[in-house]
């Protein structure tokens, strides 16, 4: 059974981080964080909210992953983590990524 985030994007260019222990789903606690405890449990991560231009999604790499990212926002975003490289996605796309531990990477292209 897949489970589901809903995560709005910050009107700025902040962006959110998704690294930090802690924080609450579908929540902006102080600084945009998210956190672990909405990133992980996810298989579905819809990301909305109304942001400027372009944002960063900062993930965990740490650990190996597979998720499916649905961007709704209005602008493109850009998925990565503390280190390594990201992959952008376009808006109304949804694309499924992973990481191997250091970067972040493409399953299937944009659809």
């Amino acid at each position: 059974r897949d489970t589901s985030a809903s995560i709005p994007l910050p009107t700025s260019t902040v962006g959110i981080d998704m690294t930090v222990v802690g924080g609450y789903p579908g929540t902006l606690p102080g600084g945009h964080n998210i956190g672990q405890d909405c990133f992980y449990p996810s298989d579905i991560i819809t990301l909305t909210g109304t942001p400027t231009s372009t944002s960063n999604v900062k993930v965990p790499i740490g650990s190996k992953w597979q998720k499916t990212f649905y961007n709704n926002t209005g602008q493109s975003i850009v998925v990565i983590g503390n280190t390594g490289t990201g992959i952008t996605i376009a808006n109304t796309k949804t694309a499924m990524l992973r990481s191997d531990g250091t970067n972040v990477l493409r399953v299937t292209a944009d659809t």
